[in-house]
């Protein structure tokens, strides 16, 4: 099923450190098939940090600024220039998250690198759904490239089906009918289907 396949390469170059699975496993939605060595990859978390703490001095200074201007000793100058540079430190956290989340992290993943003030280069190729890895082309000590590949990933519960019938046989195939599929090397075991796609091609 063409929904359900998928070929995965790393968001970001790095060196193959592991590869965890092989070709004809099978795996589950969010298991790691590699993990890749990246120094980008920690640069991007420790700019997300660097962020983060800005963001939090900004909204203390900010909230300081308020106080002193409430009891008269800041100026309204004061707050507006607090205003701006918490205003630009959020920015700059929504965008240092957002390249974090360019690269496969999640919402979840990315408050887990602000909590534990993760800074790790290690990148992870994981899995987006339950299925077999039909192709394999990682290997350790090997650089990875967003270009390149390194699995193929098919979930084979659902199977599509090809098929070229006679010109004379188009009129009584129709979209939605049902259908019985008898495979060579296979006899004694047909499999039902439904029709979902009939090619306009002649």
């Amino acid at each position: 099923d063409g929904n359900r396949f998928a070929r995965l390469a790393p968001q970001i170059g790095g060196l193959v450190q592991s590869v965890e699975k092989d070709l004809g496993d099978r795996v589950e939605k969010g298991d790691v098939l590699a993990v890749i060595v990246s120094p980008a990859f920690g640069a991007a978390k420790a700019a997300y940090l660097q962020a983060v703490a800005a963001e939090a001095l900004w909204e203390k200074n900010h909230a300081r600024e308020k106080d002193l201007l409430a009891r008269g000793v800041a100026t309204e100058r004061d707050l507006l220039e607090a205003e701006t540079s918490l205003a630009e430190s959020r920015i700059a956290r929504s965008r240092t998250e957002q390249e974090l989340m360019g690269l496969g992290l999640t919402s979840e993943q990315i408050a887990q690198v602000a909590r534990g003030r993760d800074t790790t280069n290690q990148y992870q190729v994981i899995a987006p759904f339950a299925g077999v890895v039909v192709e394999r082309e990682a290997s350790v000590g090997e650089l990875s490239d967003p270009s390149a590949p390194l699995f193929a990933v098919a979930d084979i519960s659902k199977m599509w089906a090809l098929l070229d019938v006679y010109e004379t046989d188009i009129p009584d195939i129709q979209q939605g009918q049902s259908a019985v599929l008898h495979v060579e090397g296979l006899e004694g075991n047909p499999v039902g289907g439904e029709v979902t796609w009939v090619s306009t091609k002649e």
